[in-house]
């Protein structure tokens, strides 16, 4: 089931989510599902775009919280809580797919295979998946980064610390992957315009 959209109230852990912390920290079930609450929906969108896929971002959500929850007395407030917490949430969604990648080594959608360039764009119903395969080519360090970056709207120096690497590393992990899609994405465009 997809998560709802984050209520907020003037009491909200995205606010101050110090006060929430120690209350979940103290084993309120209160707090930690105002935690829940407000974090699950930004939680998931990142997950479902590191994986392109519901049932595989909503595991990966729920596994981001068990850990988050579990290892939450390790948070030192020395980025933001939803930093922490996008942190895990690439952590657990790659270990994720790494685990799919193994399952499925040898498959091969067929279907995918019989696009043809005669489809317009305005009747491309594969346009999105185009765009995940595209995405999904990508080595896992710089897929990480294009989704936090392009897709999420993060800094390098908020990449760099959820994925605990320098803001030079992210900088050029984003180059480096635009480089790779750049040819990918030219021969969809070419198909378009055909």
């Amino acid at each position: 089931m997809k998560p709802a959209a984050p209520k907020r109230a003037k009491d909200s852990p995205e606010q101050d989510p110090s006060s929430h912390i120690a209350r979940a920290l103290a084993g309120d079930p209160k707090a930690q599902r105002s935690l829940y609450d407000a974090y699950v929906h930004r939680t998931y969108r990142l997950a479902l775009r590191l994986t392109g896929d519901e049932e595989l971002a909503e595991e990966a959500t729920q596994q981001a919280f068990i850990r988050a929850f579990r290892w939450l007395d390790t948070f030192r407030g020395e980025s933001t809580f939803a930093t922490w917490l996008h942190r895990i949430t690439v952590n657990v969604t790659m270990s994720e797919l790494r685990g799919l990648q193994r399952r499925r080594h040898h498959e091969v959608d067929l279907d995918a295979a019989e696009i043809t360039s005669s489809v317009s764009r305005e009747r491309d119903p594969f346009l999105r998946q185009r765009m995940d395969e595209a995405l999904a080519s990508l080595p896992e360090i710089y897929r990480g980064v294009v989704v936090m970056h392009d897709l999420e709207g993060f800094t390098h120096h908020q990449i760099g610390l959820a994925l605990e690497i320098p803001t030079g590393t992210s900088k050029a992990r984003l180059f480096r992957a635009r480089t790779r899609l750049r040819p990918l994405l030219e021969r969809y465009a070419l198909d378009y315009a055909s």
